[in-house]
């Protein structure tokens, strides 16, 4: 069969089920009549996957249709009017920190897109074709590609970086690339008090950056000097509570210390005046106002102006100096391989003492084995061999259920050099993730 493109009249011409699936069927998917339910139609991807492409009822949203079976990996829910759509896959990733976590990634695009000149429409056409009959892989590796999203943030925080830049005061122009570090660490500060904004983790409001100052600050007044400074430096940085500042989480982390910068100039600051300083802490404000924040870290959502925590960790990691800051940071590779390294042993050992086995690896409890594959980039980095994973049907559901009630809820975790807490969250993720998978089996 000839593979046919999808249009942007195809998809400004979605009013039904069958219509969506007409347009996946021009890239050779296959229709299933027999497997649907109601308001859903099936289409298979390979031999092993399928699509199913769903009608949410008035008041249900994309997320309500999470995939959950493990070969109906991938959903497209169509909004009642049938005006907005979204793809849901679900994934498990053996890569990095993220060994074995089921995650949800998601894609959203309106029929408006398509009846316009907007580059989205495009981005949005080369995803759609990138599928075909038989390759799965494009799901995962074209249709959620976070680069269009992370090369936008750059380009537009690039764009502000250099802005502020100029208007740095209180460190002399032949000071080398000061202001540029002086701007960079207020940068890294301000994205990552948003994030954990998001989080609810500051004072439980989600505009405390935009609210608190205020109630802070006196008409007038320097926010920085008032609120910010000591936000940083005090009652983020140090264990204290100001009830001015609300409830505040005590980091503990060099990003809210001061820099090699700050120490030198003590009067280095954006602005030459309180109005103007003021100014330019809302432009920064704006800008990160102007993302969608996604702080779901098992829902990788890859629509424009959205970032998810897996798109704000490469940004952050490629911002933070750790030099200047003093932030020694181990990128988490390192903590979530040496906390699956350090966990899954002992929890192995647990388990086969209690039922009385020989499992090698904590993936073999969930039926997962190991086979070597040769040919790709990653084999020959590793010297022409890689080792992959691949369901089996060999589950003993009864050695779960004792890894879930006996094993996972007996174990404890101690750090003696704690820090900042990063392995600690290693394992916390590791745990997470196996018990996410021990329920997938209840």
């Amino acid at each position: 069969m000839t593979l046919q493109q999808i249009t942007a009249s195809d998809i400004a011409g979605w009013d039904s089920l069958r219509d969506i699936a007409t347009s996946l069927e021009k890239r050779g998917l296959k229709p299933r009549p027999k497997l649907g339910g109601d308001a859903e139609l099936v289409l298979q991807l390979d031999d092993d996957e399928f699509i199913v492409i769903v009608n949410a009822a008035p008041g249900e949203t994309a997320t309500d249709f999470k995939p959950e079976n493990r070969s109906r990996h991938t959903n497209l829910v169509a909004t009642n009017d049938f005006e907005n759509f979204t793809f849901l896959t679900r994934v498990r990733s053996w890569e990095g920190q993220q060994h074995g976590r089921i995650k949800h990634q998601k894609i959203s695009f309106s029929k408006e897109q398509f009846t316009s000149e907007s580059g989205e429409k495009n981005t949005i056409l080369q995803k759609l074709n990138s599928i075909e009959y038989g390759s799965s892989a494009a799901i995962y590796d074209t249709l959620y590609d976070t680069q269009q999203v992370v090369k936008e943030f750059y380009e537009e925080f690039e764009k502000l970086r250099t802005d502020l830049i100029q208007e740095v005061s209180g460190i002399p122009d032949d000071r080398g690339d000061a202001k540029q570090r002086y701007v960079q660490v207020i940068l890294d500060r301000m994205i990552f008090l948003y994030f954990i904004q998001e989080k609810r983790l500051l004072d439980r409001n989600p505009n405390y950056l935009h609210e608190q100052p205020s109630k802070v600050v006196d008409d007038g007044g320097d926010h920085y000097e008032e609120f910010y400074a000591p936000l940083f430096f005090e009652y983020l940085a140090e264990d204290k509570q100001n009830p001015d500042f609300g409830s505040l989480p005590y980091l503990n982390g060099g990003l809210f210390a001061k820099n090699p910068v700050e120490e030198a100039f003590g009067e280095a600051k954006l602005g030459g005046s309180a109005k103007d300083t003021n100014q330019l802490l809302e432009d920064i404000l704006d800008f990160l106002s102007d993302w969608n924040w996604n702080v779901d870290e098992r829902l990788d959502i890859v629509d424009p102006k959205n970032l998810s925590p897996a798109i704000l960790g490469h940004i952050f990691e490629q911002t933070v100096n750790q030099k200047e800051m003093g932030a020694y940071y181990t990128p988490e590779e390192i903590t979530g391989f040496m906390a699956r390294r350090t966990i899954h042993p002992y929890l192995l050992d647990e388990l086969n003492e209690a039922i009385d086995a020989d499992y090698s690896e904590i993936d073999h409890v969930f039926g997962f084995a190991a086979v070597e594959s040769e040919g790709s980039p990653e084999a020959i980095a590793d010297g022409g061999t890689i080792t992959q994973q691949v369901p089996t049907e060999n589950v003993q559901t009864k050695h779960v259920e004792t890894l879930y009630h006996d094993i996972l809820k007996d174990a404890h975790i101690l750090d003696p050099a704690v820090g900042s807490g990063a392995f600690l969250l290693a394992a916390q993720e590791v745990l997470m993730d196996l018990y996410m998978q021990c329920i997938e089996y209840f």
